[in-house]
């Protein structure tokens, strides 16, 4: 075993180890990006070579050993050259360009990398016109939970803009760091939680979905998904009641989802698996890398709980279970409790677009590219729910070999009708 390299994290391997499917295991996950307007591909490949210099969770590479779980190798800082193609051509319209574009994005999606050779971030720029180009970050999952990428980009459009500023900030807290602080706390800290995991989830049952297959993944999977929207003035009453209750908006959505599991499927009783963050801690904050953490929340409650009792109960429960965090050890140890599925919440401050402030030549735009999903597949189904400055945006990813579109969509639109309704108590 390589003296040099380093265990994985307890959520790396509940990403690593996840039953599903491993397509995400070997593929990277695009971040495509429109720039519109004058750009200097040196100086942006010059922004790139900062980032991975910055951030050393873009430099892991994967050690496998035979009989032995995989480990990970910082390698240190080496110049990168970005990756740059011209698909402009005067005798092509901008459709045949776009066209090219999407198939060019699904050759290299469609790669399967060598994990222990293969690099874990790579970025592409292509020319599509003399002021129209597209950007794609290629991330793995290992190295990139869902807030690494708006910690990336961030730094990213601000290091265009700036060189020096972030050099004024300070290098943020290294992914190395964080994996040696949790491996030397980890026997210690999970002693004096597991007895809390081991009170509260004793006789807990999962969800009985009553439309979605009880089977086990089947391997090698895909996902696919719905979207479900709650208006500007639904969710400005709702930001106005968690303002308050001082509560957080994301309870509300959380409470949305556990009310209508319980109508759902008739469960009073039943566990949640609820995605966070995992940033509490200060020094935490601008790591990039793989923090984020599976939580599961004992929900026991009444039928005919309304929702700002069914609110408290939720409130009082994630904080407990956040104070007893874990990493997701209790969820490893118990993943029959998960019941396939999963909820995720994203802050309006997850930001993959420069803010205004910021002085940039270009205008940058989302760049639409459809494709399976790198994690997704591994749960039966997931509920995310998206918040942006005007509304709230709820997704449901879903195997379709499990569940069917249409449950999915009636799902979230009872989870939209909950919070509608409670949004209607403020009018």
């Amino acid at each position: 075993m390589d003296s040099q390299s380093v265990p994985f994290t307890v959520q790396q391997r509940y990403f690593w180890t996840r039953p599903g499917g491993d397509d995400g295991l070997y593929t990277l996950i695009p971040f495509p990006f429109l720039l519109l307007g004058p750009l200097d591909p040196e100086r942006l490949g010059k922004s790139i070579q900062q980032l991975i210099d910055r951030h050393d969770a873009l430099r892991i590479r994967v050690v496998a050993a035979d009989g032995a779980p995989p480990r990970q190798k910082f390698l240190p800082s080496a110049p990168y050259q970005l990756e740059r193609l011209d698909l402009a051509a005067p005798d092509k319209s901008e459709t045949e360009i776009d066209a090219q574009l999407q198939a060019e994005l699904q050759i290299r999606f469609n790669r399967r990398i060598v994990l222990d050779t293969d690099s874990l971030f790579e970025a592409t720029l292509f020319r599509l016109a003399p002021a129209r180009h597209a950007l794609v970050l290629w991330v793995h999952h290992l190295l990139a939970d869902a807030h690494t990428p708006s910690l990336l980009l961030q730094d990213l459009w601000t290091l265009y803009a700036d060189p020096a500023s972030t050099n004024a900030a300070g290098k943020p807290t290294q992914y190395s760091q964080y994996c040696a602080w949790q491996q030397q706390t980890l026997a210690s800290w999970l002693d004096e939680q597991r007895p809390y995991w081991t009170q509260r989830l004793a006789t807990a049952r999962p969800i009985q979905w009553p439309d979605i297959s009880p089977a086990p993944l089947r391997p090698n999977g895909s996902s696919d998904g719905v979207t479900c929207i709650l208006s500007a003035a639904a969710t400005a009453r709702l930001r106005a009641q968690a303002t308050r209750s001082r509560k957080q908006l994301s309870l509300y959505a959380l409470t949305a989802y556990a009310a209508a599991v319980r109508d759902w499927c008739d469960q009073s009783d039943f566990v949640l698996t609820v995605s966070f963050a995992g940033r509490l801690a200060k020094e935490h904050l601008g790591v990039v890398g793989f923090l984020v953490q599976p939580l599961y929340l004992r929900v026991q409650t009444t039928p005919d709980a309304d929702f700002e009792s069914l609110l408290g109960l939720i409130g009082k429960e994630y904080f407990g279970a956040l104070f007893h965090r874990d990493f997701g050890q209790s969820v490893v140890d118990n993943p029959g409790l998960g019941a396939g599925a999963l909820f995720q919440w994203f802050p309006a401050d997850w930001r993959l677009l420069p803010p205004p402030s910021l002085n940039l030549s270009f205008r940058v735009e989302p760049l639409a590219f459809k494709h399976r999903g790198c994690f997704q597949e591994k749960f039966k189904l997931g509920i995310f729910v998206f918040e942006t400055a005007d509304q709230l945006s709820l997704h449901g990813a879903f195997r379709p070999d499990c569940v069917q579109r249409s449950t999915v969509e009636r799902l979230l639109q009872n989870i939209r009708g909950h919070l509608e309704r409670q949004a209607a108590t403020d009018a």
